[in-house]
């Protein structure tokens, strides 16, 4: 062969082969030998942002029964704790989910890591602080306290949406229009009741925006009824007595199954006259309470049958009223009717909405 005819060698073939196919597994090779030499600094601002997004733009994971319901038996089931009152309602935080996540006797700092924070993520745990400012109230923030540097910031300006309620004062003139009267009738005792109604088709009025919808599937129910004496005829009535507190719903006859008899603190909060009593508690004298004649009830989410969404709710406060014998010939007045928990904003309804509250949120991370 001759020396210019451009023909290689079998043998030069065989090792430039060899060459490249060693240099392709050493090109392979090379990040992992690297991969200790990577730099371990953290960007904290980054870990707080983070961290305030999931907060204030998340509703949190469940969302549907919320993670805020869960008890200590269930805790391993929440993922993630978002503060947002929903996913369409980023910057505005619900009550509920703030009350629970403030909780510290509920939650430990492996919680806070592992579902808000993320501490599982390498170079972790994290060090944090995590301060929240409602109106005028702070609460006692979680965490440690913020190093005076060499940590990660973020503030966020956020809504908190308030509670709602209903608050039937007798000593308000546009409330007495749930007085009513009877005739004079040859008896010493009425038995009458007040019942609270809740529409379930109204409340989830999906033309009212997530803010402000009253959702009792995740947000309390509370009903205050004050001053009784000042507002009945104290010539005519000797007493005042509440027997108890059912449950019933529309189309089905007879009361809904309920732990009327025993105190259950997750499912309701009873008072009357500020003491605690079960729904099931008979004859509590209003008329001569000592104290303040107030009846406050609050029912903890979910209410019963809180997702049939054409479910009408009623609960019946029952009243027994004794009159003085020697007094036939009288109208007698007694507290008695329906208080609709719903949108109402006359002048007599005892409703009050949702309003949000500016707040801000603080969270520094190290």
């Amino acid at each position: 062969m001759m020396d210019d005819s451009g023909m290689l060698s079998v043998d030069f073939l065989a090792g430039f082969t060899i060459f490249i196919l060693a240099l392709i597994m050493v090109i392979n090779m090379v990040p992992g030998i690297m991969i200790g030499l990577e730099s371990q600094n953290i960007d904290y601002d980054a870990v707080a942002y983070r961290t305030g997004v999931i907060l204030v733009e998340d509703p949190g994971w469940p969302a549907n029964p919320p993670w805020e319901l869960k008890d200590e038996y269930h805790k391993d089931d929440i993922h993630r704790l978002g503060l947002a009152v929903s996913a369409n309602t980023p910057n505005v935080l619900s009550r509920s989910k703030i009350n629970k996540f403030f909780n510290t006797s509920f939650f430990t700092d492996e919680d806070y890591g592992q579902k808000v924070i993320f501490a599982d993520m390498p170079y972790a745990p994290y060090a944090y602080n995590i301060a929240l400012k409602v109106g005028d109230e702070s609460l006692p923030p979680l965490g440690d306290d913020v190093p005076k540097r060499s940590y990660g910031y973020i503030r966020r300006l956020v809504k908190v949406k308030e509670p709602h309620s209903a608050e039937l004062d007798l000593n308000k003139t546009e409330h007495k229009s749930k007085f009513e009267k009877i005739a004079p009738v040859n008896s010493s005792i009425t038995n009458t009741y007040i019942s609270i109604v809740l529409n379930y088709t109204e409340l989830y009025d999906k033309s009212i925006s997530d803010e402000y919808r009253m959702d009792v599937r995740m947000e309390p129910v509370e009903v205050t009824i004050r001053n009784f004496k000042e507002n009945l005829n104290d010539t005519d009535v000797e007493e005042v007595c509440l027997n108890n507190i059912r449950f019933y719903k529309e189309g089905v006859s007879g009361e809904i199954p309920f732990g009327y008899d025993e105190p259950d603190d997750e499912s309701y909060e009873y008072k009357v006259g500020g003491t605690s009593r079960t729904l099931d508690y008979n004859s509590s004298l209003i008329w001569d309470l000592n104290g303040e004649d107030e009846i406050y009830l609050k029912l903890n989410p979910p209410l019963p049958f809180a997702y049939e969404t054409d479910t009408v709710l009623m609960v019946n406060m029952s009243l027994k009223y004794y009159y003085d014998e020697n007094r036939f010939n009288l109208t007698k007045e007694y507290l008695g009717g329906v208080i609709d928990y719903t949108y109402d904003t006359s002048a007599n309804s005892p409703m009050n909405l949702p309003t949000l509250t500016d707040g801000v949120l603080e969270v520094c991370v190290w």
